[in-house]
């Protein structure tokens, strides 16, 4: 299925959230996922059983990566931890990648 065609749901961190890639597309081993935090909101401190990439499409927000980071724009992180990201006064817009 189309990514544009696939529904839009909430992650749980209540914020809105589309999967774009996923088990529905036959995928094994791979997720791809898009976000977006408006000003203020936060998504809840969490880990994953394996790595995340975040990659940011527009705005700029501050992720913790063991310490504090401020990324934007075009900006991508590895994540192999515990992250957490609270959107800025800009609303965010990222892709959310595991594998």
């Amino acid at each position: 299925m189309l990514a544009s065609k696939k529904p839009l749901g909430l992650s749980p961190s209540n914020l809105p959230l589309q999967h774009l890639v996923d088990e529905t597309d036959g995928s094994t081993q791979l997720y791809l996922g898009q976000q977006w935090l408006q000003p203020g909101d936060r998504v809840l401190d969490h880990t994953h059983p394996c790595e995340e990439i975040l990659h940011f499409l527009s705005g700029t927000a501050t992720v913790r990566l063991g310490k504090r980071s401020s990324l934007s724009l075009a900006e991508t992180a590895c994540i192999s931890r515990q992250v957490s990201c609270t959107g800025s006064p800009t609303p965010v817009t990222v892709n959310c990648t595991f594998s």
